[in-house]
């Protein structure tokens, strides 16, 4: 189904700007909003920073974006937006990133290790907004939402907490997710990490059933919790069911712990 054409405001302000002495150069922030309802989507891709997504107060989405770099000019990072079918994608371009229409495209351009500029997201979403954000090298933050939370990183920690569904995938860094979706149409839902721990907060009235593998961890759960072969050095596997256990999931991590908290 084809949106129908938003009122957008892409504009750079000198506003809000992080605090001083963090960086040795920044370039002005970079700001963009636009109405979104429940059921939209808004994709963030970056490729050095952190990117944190919050609860909006009205129907409006937003975003600042704030480049910064110790060597090298922060203006050479393009900050575009390009309405979809579904909703919005945001993109940091870097340097021999092609052109604008490259945006969602996966070539987001190659970071100079000599300039290290690095791109900070904050994103705000009304309810019911779906959120997807990806960066390299960075963490992401996305609390207090209602829509679901599809995040990925390589290096860096995710933080989700939302009343909606969730997913997540990094490379080095832990996973603290906690949703509120019961059940999940969708394939198995899954939560993965090469290096670090996975602590995933569920509802009690959960429908799912669970398998969990580790390398050189332990597991823990609030439920009946079957493990196979868990020993330092020696691949585990543990699994249980919540409910009728209709909707998968699945976590894993090779170095690291994998815990199981139920929702207060």
């Amino acid at each position: 189904m084809k949106i129908p054409a938003l009122a957008v405001a892409i504009s750079v302000c000198a506003l809000a700007v992080p605090a001083a002495g963090a960086f040795a150069a920044g370039a002005a922030p970079v700001t963009w909003s636009a109405p979104m309802h429940a059921g939209q989507t808004l994709s963030i891709r970056n490729i050095n920073g952190d990117v944190t997504v919050e609860r909006a107060t009205d129907g409006t989405a937003s975003f600042v974006a704030y480049r910064s770099s110790q060597q090298g000019d922060p203006n050479a990072v393009r900050i575009v937006e390009k309405q979809t079918d579904y909703g919005y994608v945001v993109c940091a371009l870097w340097p021999n990133g092609g052109d604008d229409s490259e945006c969602g495209s996966g070539n987001h351009g190659h970071q100079n290790p000599r300039n290290n500029i690095r791109v900070q997201f904050t994103v705000r979403v009304p309810d019911g907004v779906n959120v997807t954000p990806a960066t390299v090298n960075g963490a992401i933050a996305a609390t207090g939402l209602t829509g679901s939370v599809d995040a990925v990183s390589v290096n860096g920690n995710i933080t989700i907490r939302t009343t909606g569904p969730a997913k997540a995938n990094t490379v080095n860094g832990s996973i603290a997710a906690a949703f509120g979706a019961t059940s999940w149409s969708d394939d198995a839902v899954r939560f993965t990490t090469v290096n670090g721990d996975i602590t995933l907060t569920l509802p009690r009235n959960a429908n799912a059933h669970v398998t969990m593998h580790s390398l050189s961890g332990h597991f823990s759960s609030f439920g009946n919790l079957h493990v196979h072969h868990s020993f330092p050095g020696v691949s585990g596997s543990a699994e249980e069911q919540f409910g009728d256990g209709r909707s998968e999931l699945k976590l894993s991590t090779v170095n690291g712990s994998i815990t199981l908290k139920p929702q207060p």
